[in-house]
């Protein structure tokens, strides 16, 4: 269920968020609940965006079953 919020902004502000939505051809509200919905999830990463980035793959030689394992998940 939607519900109407009042908020003060800047007046360029809203010129630049009216002709930023446009451009995408959406709401301004669209626009504002989609960035209030990214930064409220922010606090609670998933576990793959919490450990993305953070390993590598370890040097293996002749090892059959690693090379099979990094081509399918490691490329």
């Amino acid at each position: 269920m939607k519900q109407k919020l009042t908020i003060a902004l800047d007046a360029e502000l809203v010129t630049l968020a009216r002709r930023y939505a446009k451009s995408r051809d959406t709401s301004l509200s669209d626009i504002i609940e989609q960035v209030l919905r990214e930064i409220t999830n922010e606090e609670k990463p998933t576990f793959t965006r919490k450990w993305r980035g953070k390993f590598e793959a370890a040097e293996r030689m002749n090892d059959q079953r690693y090379e099979a394992l990094a081509a399918k998940y490691l490329t």
